[in-house]
């Protein structure tokens, strides 16, 4: 490169900067109560994932709940379970990327959160408990006005959101991940789940495998 260029733009540079303040503020906050509704929100992603990978496996979904001590779970029926299992740890790493993409514009950061607003409703017609019916429709409320102020009173403010959700998102996928798989064992954990559907799958595969002649 030549004397005096640069790899990056300006909006490019901000958004990195911008990205790396977030992702210090979600480190340095992780345990606090103040980012318990973003970790319950990430819990609606993890168990909205689990749904969505068994509706494209042509499972049914019977109901999704949200806990108050960040836990959740999906009742589903059918489908495939090896892909349906772990699809909660790859969908917060997935739409974290998503979100993090979809900040780069007004339009698509707008499409995003109406998206988001969308599935949290959808989700609220499968038998939701109280914390998640709590939960959605705040979020619902608090995005829809972001959204707003957005067209109407100031901007930008809604990429910087968004792109907040997919920052945290991101972290709270390596943490999930990390915790459930190499820090420690929890027996009904997806991951422990996941263990067992390999292990199943496996020992039925070797017992029906054919005897080379």
């Amino acid at each position: 490169m030549g004397e005096g260029t640069s790899c990056c733009n300006e909006e490019q540079n901000a958004f990195g900067i911008l990205y790396l303040l977030y992702l210090v503020i979600v480190l340095l906050t992780w345990g606090s109560i103040l980012v318990k509704p973003m970790r319950l929100m990430a819990t609606f992603v993890h168990e909205m994932s689990h749904a969505i990978m068994c509706w494209l496996t042509c499972g049914s979904v019977h109901g999704i709940e949200v806990y108050n001590n960040e836990g959740g779970v999906t009742k589903f029926r059918g489908g495939c379970k090896l892909l349906i299992t772990p699809a909660g740890y790859l969908g917060e790493a997935f739409w974290g990327m998503v979100f993090t993409v979809m900040s780069g514009g007004r339009r698509t950061a707008t499409w995003t959160a109406g998206g988001l607003c969308f599935s949290l409703l959808w989700a609220l017609c499968y038998a939701p408990n109280r914390t998640m019916v709590i939960l959605n429709l705040c979020y619902c409320i608090l995005i829809g006005t972001f959204i707003v102020i957005e067209w109407f009173v100031f901007t930008p403010i809604l990429a910087y959101v968004v792109l907040f959700f997919g920052v945290f998102l991101s972290a709270y996928a390596l943490g999930d991940i990390y915790g459930a798989t190499i820090e420690r064992t929890i027996v009904g954990s997806d991951a422990y789940a996941l263990h067992e559907e390999r292990l199943v799958f496996f020992f039925s595969y070797e017992t029906q495998k054919p005897v080379s002649s």
